[in-house]
């Protein structure tokens, strides 16, 4: 009898063993299938990468598709970090704004633009975006030299107000070109506010010509994952000058409300 005891002992042992041994292997096989189910994303970029510089500081815009396989996947960020191959320098870019992806003949309406927020991806609608980023950080620093150009502007606008308007009616001429020439004859070399700005604008515009990396990262949200994907291109000496006008685009439009911004379309690599 204690030889069957020990026997019916050592399977019951055995056994709790086993269904434990089991237990651990199960959650193990779960985890890895929820791991390799979850929704992924694909990245398919398409058209040219826009290199800028505004108001909102250096920025670039993307055009292309994001695909999701095996199951739907929520995207809550997208974000770049642009990288100079010459001297390593490395800046962020949050997304600004979502774009319209339709293209606008010449003259036609301006471009739609969109608050950005997640959004869902579907394996059987895939997602087409145009996405507007800038360097927020930049362009904080940029913001406080801006709105006192554009103080000091409206405080000249006041104190020659009877006289832009008297000297409209006398040439018979819109008050735009009135406006125009006070800014660019006058302003521009005696205002205090616009030299500061101008300094700072030149100094942030920190675009220049070589080879750039450029890092996407598409993050989703429930499961947590980040997709990465990485570009390169370069600027040209001819589109650094290009770039650098947009300092005078950028005073211009917080001023006299015109913008004339240059942007560089550079390929992927």
């Amino acid at each position: 009898m204690e030889e069957g005891y020990a026997a019916s002992t050592a399977i019951e042992q055995w056994g709790t063993l086993a269904i434990a041994v089991y237990g651990v292997i199960q959650v193990w096989l779960i985890a890895i299938w929820r791991r390799f189910s979850a929704g992924r994303i694909t990245i398919f970029k398409t058209g040219h990468i826009e290199i800028g510089f505004s108001n909102f500081g250096p920025t670039i815009g993307l055009n292309g598709t994001l695909r999701a396989k095996h199951k739907d996947a929520f995207v809550s960020d997208i974000s770049l970090v642009v990288k100079k191959q010459s001297d390593g320098a490395t800046h962020s870019f949050e997304w600004a704004a979502f774009r319209s992806p339709q293209i606008s003949n010449v003259g036609g309406s301006s471009v739609s633009l969109e608050l950005p927020s997640g959004f869902n991806v579907l394996p059987s609608q895939p997602y087409r975006y145009n996405i507007f980023f800038s360097d927020r950080a930049t362009q904080d620093t940029l913001s406080p030299a801006l709105i006192a150009v554009r103080k000091e502007w409206q405080d000249l606008l006041i104190s020659r107000r009877d006289q832009i308007v008297a000297q409209a009616q006398e040439e018979n001429s819109d008050t735009d070109s009135i406006l125009s020439l006070l800014y660019d004859n006058e302003f521009c070399d005696q205002s205090e506010a616009y030299r500061n700005a101008w300094d700072l604008l030149t100094r942030a515009n920190y675009w220049s010509s070589g080879e750039y990396e450029l890092a996407m990262a598409v993050k989703t949200a429930s499961p947590d994952r980040k997709y990465d994907e990485q570009f390169c291109f370069s600027i040209s000496d001819v589109e650094f000058e290009e770039l650098r006008l947009n300092a005078v685009a950028t005073l211009r439009e917080a001023c006299l409300n015109v913008s004339n911004y240059r942007f560089a379309y550079a390929q992927y690599q």
